[in-house]
């Protein structure tokens, strides 16, 4: 077990080979989202693996996790591979596209913490930018392979910047994606809220 290491109530990470670490936004995702009926899921860019073993935990699910960086995904695989629920939990070392082109399967849930940042000087560290801009996983990308991946009631959940969503939700409504859930969070309670948790489906809400 490297350096680095989180301790759960049921589990532990350990994201020391992982390009994104352990941090706020993946765990108030995978706790805050609604794991009703999911049987299936699908953890985009897992990194640690840290959202897919939240869920895990709240859950019976069979997930899998994929990573377009190959020491994040055996991080993943590691991680899983220790805890509780191994026989639910798979890895693979793919780019979302990759997975789509090649996967017959669809997903209750698919979740992911996607890159957030945009036009911003890369990073000397190159794995790093990738986790966290949008370099190999747009917007749109996800959008459209969630909607070919989802099964009929399937749901899609995100973390983003308040802002990037406000930009981008009308453009989930035109690629037929319905806002069903939302989390504003605030940094500290002076403050505005700066992220926002959201869960999409493709039936809209009724109200």
């Amino acid at each position: 077990m490297g350096e680095q290491v989180f301790a759960f109530k049921q589990f532990s990470v350990d994201h020391e080979n992982a390009a994104f670490k352990v941090g706020t936004d993946a765990c108030l995702l995978g706790c805050w989202v609604n794991i009703s009926k999911v049987q299936s899921v699908l953890d985009i860019g897992t990194g640690s693996g840290v959202i897919s073993l939240i869920i895990a935990q709240r859950c019976n699910a069979v997930i899998e996790a994929i990573d377009i960086d190959k020491s994040s995904a055996l991080q993943a695989k590691r991680n899983f591979e220790k805890s509780p629920w191994k026989e639910r939990l798979v890895s693979h070392n793919q780019s979302l596209q990759q997975y789509e082109d090649k996967n017959q399967s669809r997903f209750d849930l698919i979740i992911c913490n996607p890159p957030f940042f945009r036009g911003s000087t890369p990073r000397s560290n190159l794995r790093s930018h990738v986790a966290r801009h949008e370099t190999d996983l747009t917007f749109m990308n996800l959008l459209d392979a969630a909607k070919k991946l989802t099964s009929e009631n399937g749901r899609l959940a995100f973390v983003l910047p308040l802002n990037r969503w406000n930009e981008n939700k009308e453009l989930a409504n035109t690629l037929g994606w319905f806002e069903r859930r939302k989390l504003e969070i605030k940094p500290t309670e002076s403050k505005k809220a700066n992220r926002v948790l959201v869960e999409l489906s493709q039936k809209p809400q009724k109200y």
